[in-house]
């Protein structure tokens, strides 16, 4: 299938249901066969086989963006492409890889073209496959019954098991969303990374007030991600309180999130390990850290620390 010129930066075009995604999964399943550690980002909000469906997706084993089911090109056009523009940067720094694009099905249409112009800017393929729907008319669309059940296999995969990622991977993805780190956000970050949010709730009457008052304070016209994983073992995720209430989600059901989130009990030795990462000697951590007021005027976060059992629970309201 991959004929081996040399191609790193690889883009996949076509309309509905022309086997897009089949061919993608295939390419990608090839390429790591041959030891070539290909990254693979899905773009195309309609695709089914790779979890979560109608979310960008990054790389084969690490979920860095998540976006809302409505975020795509035809009605949250920048929504959707500040998402695109964060993992292409994250691919672009992950040093000799090939990079595999899928997009939507919506190419073949005249607001299709205006979003390839709109990629081209940032992704310049030096391999370009294009399927069109004349040239595979036999393949079957997908039913909805089809399309769920594929959802919810991907779903049992990823419940049944965290997904660990570097982190080096974890403080990159920092960077790029949010800036690089000073040493006060840096031992924030590893601080939440390490021991969740079971401080949390050793005043939960307290917690449940400022988180209260922070939803209904949510600005939902805020860009930025849903979830961003910010642990090694793949436990522990910032979710987003502006992008969740955009997506019409209660403040019940984000405590009930919280509450219900598994943190793991901290490993002292991840807080070196970061350390080593931030290029810090070492992690004084005497009292609960706290964001830099630089950070907090640049960023104004907005998000509580989840579980991954948590987060399986979200993504089943989302796509399914």
């Amino acid at each position: 299938m991959y004929d081996n010129r040399g191609a790193k930066r690889i883009l996949i075009l076509g309309g509905k249901d022309t086997g897009k995604t089949s061919y993608f999964n295939d390419l990608f399943n090839e390429l790591k066969s041959k030891k070539k550690n290909p990254v693979l980002i899905s773009i195309d909000p309609g695709q089914n086989e790779i979890l979560p469906s109608t979310l960008p997706v990054f790389c084969d084993a690490i979920y860095f963006l998540f976006f809302h089911p409505g975020t795509n090109p035809l009605f949250h056009n920048d929504i959707y492409f500040y998402g695109i523009e964060k993992v292409i940067e994250f691919s672009s720094r992950l040093g000799d890889r090939a990079v595999i694009i899928d997009t939507p099905g919506i190419i073949e249409t005249k607001i299709g073209k205006m979003f390839l112009n709109r990629l081209m800017t940032l992704f310049i393929p030096d391999l370009l496959i294009d399927f069109s729907t004349k040239k595979n008319a036999k393949i079957k669309k997908k039913s909805k019954t089809k399309k769920k059940f594929l959802r919810r296999e991907r779903l049992k995969n990823f419940e049944a098991s965290p997904i660990p990622i570097p982190i080096k991977y974890i403080i990159m993805a920092e960077e790029i969303l949010n800036g690089i780190p000073s040493e006060k956000d840096g031992v924030k970050l590893a601080f939440q990374a390490v021991f969740g949010g079971n401080h949390l709730l050793k005043n939960e009457k307290n917690t449940y007030n400022k988180l209260a008052e922070e939803y209904d304070k949510a600005n939902v016209e805020k860009i930025q991600p849903l979830l961003q994983l910010i642990d090694p073992r793949g436990i522990h995720y910032r979710l987003n309180i502006c992008v969740f209430k955009r997506m019409g989600f209660t403040f019940e059901f984000l405590w009930e999130l919280f509450k219900d989130s598994q943190f793991i009990e901290g490993d002292k030795r991840l807080l070196s390990d970061f350390a080593n990462a931030l290029g810090m000697t070492q992690l004084n951590i005497n009292k609960i850290p706290h964001h830099s007021d630089k950070y907090i005027t640049k960023n104004e976060p907005s998000y509580i620390v989840i579980a991954h059992n948590a987060v399986v629970r979200l993504l089943k309201e989302i796509c399914l």
